[in-house]
């Protein structure tokens, strides 16, 4: 792991997700590039007297926004850190998502680690906040922040999995992740009663799983629920799990209107933070023509 993007957007979820990449960046010796999006300028800021007097140009209007919030990139990249970890500051003009994803890009970044502040309202159900954006089409892995993490604190990561066919991309990067943090690795599958196994067929699924995938220290676990989503949050609360992994499927708007996307759910109710990595169908044929 290299570089590690930080959205930044001043709220104190930002500075959650900063402290928790700084601590990943630290034991991985990555750098971060801490990013902030200028989006519709006009529509935001222009209650700030500093910027809607005497603008001669939306030129020189943009010129001080960026140099506004230049500084306030300094500002929030200083505060009381020790400064062992190497950090690249970029202000971007447009639309929020992809201006990020351009941006993990361009930058080669290996993991984007954001704060969020959770689903409300149905403009978000519809449009999706930024952070959802980011879990559902992010081209790397995503871990969301919603509240304040010791890194250091991170010893057990449960990887919850359907146990069907999966990019061998994906638990490449959860076992990265795990090794960066020097945390122990639990499988979860979650059993309900509209796909129940036995627990000894869940073993065997998950040993080949790990076989399939060269995961050698690893916990198995079952949990038995009514769905999925709630398995995995009440699973992560009664085993006092640090950080919940999850694999997750890009969706068109209607598709996650109708169904829904566990993945998001759990980053959007989850307290701990959640590592997403999205599913990439061109992966997946070649993964099953092995």
């Amino acid at each position: 792991m290299k570089k590690i993007l930080v959205p930044v957007d001043f709220s104190k979820e930002c500075r959650y997700a900063l402290e928790v990449a700084e601590g990943i960046a630290r034991k991985s010796n990555a750098q971060l590039l801490l990013v902030h999006v200028i989006e519709t300028p006009g529509q935001f800021y222009a209650s700030d007297e500093r910027f809607v007097q005497k603008m001669e140009s939306e030129k020189q209007y943009r010129a001080q926004l960026s140099e506004y919030f230049s500084e306030k990139m300094k500002e929030i990249s200083a505060e009381g850190r020790p400064g062992d970890v190497e950090m690249e500051l970029s202000i971007e003009m447009g639309s929020a998502f992809p201006c990020l994803d351009q941006a993990a890009m361009k930058n080669k970044v290996d993991l984007v680690v954001m704060g969020s502040k959770g689903i409300g309202g149905m403009r978000e159900l519809l449009l999706g906040s930024i952070a959802q954006r980011m879990i559902r089409f992010s081209n790397v892995p995503v871990i969301t922040v919603r509240d304040s993490t010791d890194i250091e604190h991170i010893k057990h990561v449960v990887f919850a999995t359907n146990l069907k066919p999966t990019p061998h991309y994906v638990t490449s990067e959860i076992r990265t992740l795990v090794q960066a943090l020097g945390a122990k690795l639990h499988l979860l599958h979650v059993n309900t009663r509209h796909a129940w196994k036995s627990h000894r067929e869940i073993n065997n699924l998950i040993r080949d799983f790990a076989e399939q995938h060269n995961i050698k220290d690893y916990t198995a676990e079952t949990y038995d629920d009514n769905t999925v989503l709630d398995g995995i949050l009440h699973y992560a609360e009664d085993r006092e799990t640090d950080m919940i992994a999850l694999m997750t499927h890009g969706r068109t708007e209607y598709s996650r209107l109708v169904s829904g996307s566990i993945s998001e759910q759990v980053a959007s109710l989850a307290t701990r933070p959640v590592w997403t990595c999205a599913f990439d169908h061109d992966q997946l044929k070649w993964y099953n023509k092995e």
